[in-house]
């Protein structure tokens, strides 16, 4: 890997030994920065134009991967944690399993679901019966409903639900998305 990481954040913020990004309880919109290494720590830049999904997530998996588990929330006894998992305040896991590394912002349910590593929610979330890893959903994001969701960015209210089991699929796709469809 090179010296230069990606990563997507609205400020740059402290985190281990290097300035880094995404925890989900940060407001304002998301770009990416360029980690540059100095003596000193790390120097941030905002780099401009457009920018590869998967480069963000590899960013994110290689933060996450310096992050330690801290428990500030509410995690019922059916529910399992396995590795490094922080539950920000006011989260609350019911009947779930998570796989660190994951963060659970503050203010977000999970309930009979499983969260997988490398997976941050942002705060004010909402998962029912879902199923998510290798991904980052920005503040108050829902999931019902839905399992297998791999490698994604959800952004901020976006609401993702099952559909009745047929061949016909109902999508509302902002400007200038991506879009993958099983």
């Amino acid at each position: 890997m090179s010296s230069t990481s990606w990563a997507a954040t609205p400020r740059p913020r402290r985190w281990g030994a290097r300035t880094c990004p995404p925890s989900p309880d940060l407001a304002g919109d998301a770009y990416l920065i360029d980690l540059k290494p100095r003596e000193d720590g790390y120097q941030a830049t905002q780099l401009h134009g457009y920018w590869k999904i998967d480069d963000l997530l590899e960013c994110h998996r290689v933060l996450m991967e310096q992050r330690r588990g801290e428990l500030r929330g509410s995690v019922d006894a059916r529910s399992r944690l396995y590795g490094e998992v922080v539950v920000e305040p006011g989260a609350e896991i019911i009947d779930s399993i998570i796989t660190g590394p994951a963060v659970i912002g503050a203010g977000t349910l999970v309930r009979d679901s499983r969260i997988g590593p490398y997976t941050a929610l942002g705060s004010g979330c909402t998962l029912v019966n879902a199923g998510i890893e290798h991904s980052i959903t920005l503040d108050g994001v829902s999931v019902l409903s839905v399992r297998g969701i791999y490698g994604s960015l959800i952004g901020r209210e976006a609401a993702v639900c099952s559909a009745a089991d047929d061949d016909h699929r109902r999508l509302a796709i902002g400007d200038h998305a991506t879009v993958e469809v099983a």
